[in-house]
């Protein structure tokens, strides 16, 4: 089962040693007025490409977390997973200082940032699941039909991923 996989609970350690390293860290990169969404007036069609452009962001990220661990032996999906870990963390440390911007950032922020973690979670378990899924498959073919029952997860996560844009883009 996904929820009781010791590759979801190595894929959420990964994250949060990122968090714990980026609250960590000093002054990096964000800036506190950076991280606020500013109101404006946006139209349908701006709104629709932000959609679009933000679902193919993270769209190409879960295809590095998948694709690059499978052929890397989870190296890449580590990578990538602390490396948001990171940034999540010091985007967290940068709001915390002021309470009111800390607030908005709460509220601006979570309600998205759950759905895309849980999302990229979910594509780091099937690579570390599969890791050497491309070398098996070299060698026993027949795998095809293994790697056919993690395509639930695959649809699973790409709905929550677009679940996540649509909350970033309209909330």
């Amino acid at each position: 089962m996904f929820l009781k996989s010791k590759y979801l609970f190595f894929g959420v350690f990964i994250f949060l040693i990122g968090c714990l390293i980026g609250l960590g860290l000093p002054d990096f990169t964000y800036t506190k007025k950076s991280i606020v969404k500013t109101e404006k007036i946006f139209s349908i069609e701006d709104d629709l490409s932000t959609l679009i452009m933000l679902f193919k962001q993270n769209l190409v990220v879960a295809f590095f977390l998948l694709v690059g661990g499978l052929i890397s032996y989870s190296i890449i999906t580590v990578l990538i997973l602390f490396w948001n870990g990171i940034l999540f963390g010091i985007s967290i440390s940068e709001t915390y200082d002021s309470q009111d911007i800390f607030f908005d950032y709460i509220i601006y922020y979570y309600p998205h940032a759950f759905t895309e973690i849980l999302s990229f979670l979910i594509f780091s378990h099937i690579a570390f699941k599969e890791r050497l899924f491309i070398v098996d498959l070299i060698y026993y073919p027949h795998l095809w039909k293994k790697f056919k029952n993690n395509f639930t997860l695959i649809i699973i996560g790409i709905i929550l991923l677009f679940f996540s844009a649509l909350l970033e883009t309209y909330v």
